[in-house]
């Protein structure tokens, strides 16, 4: 999936920007939160992968070249669909964009491994992934869909992108 396709990158020498979330959640676990306790108030875990990936984008070289695991439009994203306060998040989302955007198609459910850090069902990966789709489209950007195949044919296709 996506995690095997930033790892490539990595290896290959590009610059990847971490996915926010997974942090966000071992933090909590860490300071002794159960995962029903943070995915209870998703708006409360938008708010703080949100505000993580901000700061990352603050201390970005907008002339250098990372590859975002997931983007703040994702994040955008994860805050609509928890119903977050967006008045202070879409004008980030117009300040910091991108030069080209690489949407990866969800993989077939049989290949998917499970992820106990992010429990997700088949449905609530098709579903954020039609957001996702949307919202690219609604900020104008032209993205590149790369769809199931093998790793080398995906890592070609984010990197054409």
């Amino acid at each position: 999936g996506k995690t095997t396709i930033c790892d490539e990158l990595i290896k290959a020498g590009h610059r990847v920007v971490p996915e926010a979330s997974r942090g966000a959640i071992l933090e909590a676990q860490g300071r002794g939160f159960s995962s029903e306790e943070i995915f209870a108030d998703r708006k409360l875990l938008a708010n703080a992968i949100w505000n993580r990936k901000l700061e990352i984008a603050r201390g970005l070289s907008p002339s250098e070249r990372c590859v975002w695991d997931t983007g703040l439009v994702d994040s955008l994203v994860f805050c609509r669909l928890a119903d977050c306060d967006l008045s202070r998040i879409e004008p980030a989302g117009r300040i910091y964009r991108y030069r080209s955007v690489a949407l990866l198609e969800p993989l077939a459910h049989s290949r998917i491994i499970g992820d106990p850090v992010r429990p997700q069902t088949a449905h609530e990966r098709i579903l954020l992934h039609e957001s996702l789709v949307e919202e690219y489209g609604r900020q104008k950007y032209q993205a590149t869909r790369v769809g199931d195949g093998s790793i080398g044919d995906r890592l070609r296709a984010v990197l054409g992108a």
